[in-house]
């Protein structure tokens, strides 16, 4: 009987080299079910026990076997590219779909949140009475940017007059927040909360901001869906890092 060489592990795939395991004695055998299990070896070996306990930890019923078998067949996965059964590829393609509309989402509310909490402190600093001017102190006292406050009343003019339309500070994008958080005057009510460096940043900036252009860049990816645009796997890590980071932060600022 000839056998796969990968299905010695249960619910493997077809694989372009096959093996006759009749004609392989033990020791052949052994070499090559550890050639297989050698990425899952490594993992233990390398991982700290909290690491392992998260992929691993004992969960009851069926569901929780089928998960340590994918957990453990993506370690495998991450050696030998075209590893793995049609169900286990069928469960990394929803994985992937989930993280990307998780990514999405999170995109979406950090957006929101970053605007409305910049928009906040800008009321609480400069208030909301309006100048002589006509424009509410907040607006015209707490932003300095011409570009910021052209762009925001164009974008707020193009959604025709009604209920969808908002007020001007909803249509500021991000790099307008970045210049406002970034006025001399601003800085110091801004900086608790976005003054995140970015992973592996330099020491001795005056201002670390550079998230925010980075995020902007991801923002184009839900905003401007392509087969083109799509998640490289340290956008999710900086997604995550930048999530932590800022509702950490934004969660001390109100105590």
């Amino acid at each position: 009987m000839q056998r796969n060489r990968w299905s010695v592990c249960p619910g493997i795939r077809k694989y372009k080299r096959s093996v006759d395991f009749q004609l392989l004695d033990d020791r052949q055998i052994v070499d090559y079910l550890v050639e297989i299990a050698k990425p899952v070896f490594e993992y233990v070996r390398s991982s700290s026990n909290d690491e392992i306990a998260e992929k691993f930890s004992r969960k009851f019923g069926e569901g929780g076997v089928r998960e340590y078998l994918f957990n453990m067949c993506e370690l495998v996965k991450a050696k030998f590219d075209d590893f793995g059964s049609d169900e286990f590829v069928k469960y990394l393609e929803q994985k992937d779909d989930n993280r990307v509309s998780e990514a999405d989402h999170l995109i979406i509310n950090l957006t929101n949140d970053i605007t409305n909490y910049v928009i906040e402190v800008l009321k609480e600093v400069h208030g909301t009475h309006h100048m002589s001017s006509g424009d509410p102190a907040y607006w015209e006292l707490g932003i300095e940017s011409r570009r910021a406050k052209d762009n925001a009343y164009k974008k707020q003019q193009e959604d025709p007059p009604g209920p969808k339309r908002l007020p001007r500070e909803a249509y500021l994008d991000i790099l307008d927040i970045k210049d406002i958080v970034q006025q001399e005057k601003n800085w110091m009510h801004f900086s608790p909360v976005f003054d995140i460096p970015l992973l592996g940043e330099k020491k001795g900036k005056k201002y670390y901001t550079s998230w925010l252009v980075k995020f902007n860049e991801l923002r184009r990816i839900p905003a401007h869906k392509s087969a083109l645009r799509t998640y490289a796997e340290e956008d999710y890590d900086f997604l995550e890092y930048l999530k932590s980071e800022f509702y950490a932060r934004l969660k001390q600022s109100r105590i």
